[in-house]
């Protein structure tokens, strides 16, 4: 008997930004499938280690200054849902820099 599975949306690479992706799209419902060839976060993502830039090291007003303290607002929002669903407490969100940690 052949089985097959559906999805509704297939991401290639579960870095970073996969991830965030995945986590996104799932909680709108949407059905998602993550492919991986080695480990979750284990390239590009493992070597920047999920870090977001310090406000302090901005250099100037603008699209990407403000890109950088929306991305730091939704991680601190997000930080005690994330601790949740990963059942990890090692989330940092410090006032001058925010990370993440993979949770294996």
């Amino acid at each position: 008997m052949k089985r097959t599975q559906t999805t509704d949306v297939a991401i290639v690479g579960s870095g970073v930004i996969g991830c965030a992706l995945a986590y996104f799209l799932r909680t709108t419902g949407v059905d998602v499938l993550v492919i991986e060839r080695t480990e979750i976060a284990a390239e590009s993502s493992s070597a920047s280690a999920g870090l977001l830039s310090p406000p302090g090291a901005l250099e100037k007003p603008g699209p990407f200054t403000d890109l950088i303290m929306a991305s730091r607002a939704l991680i601190l929002q997000l930080r005690p849902e994330l601790e949740a669903l990963s059942g990890a407490s090692n989330v940092e969100a410090r006032a001058s820099s925010a990370s993440t940690s993979r949770v294996s």
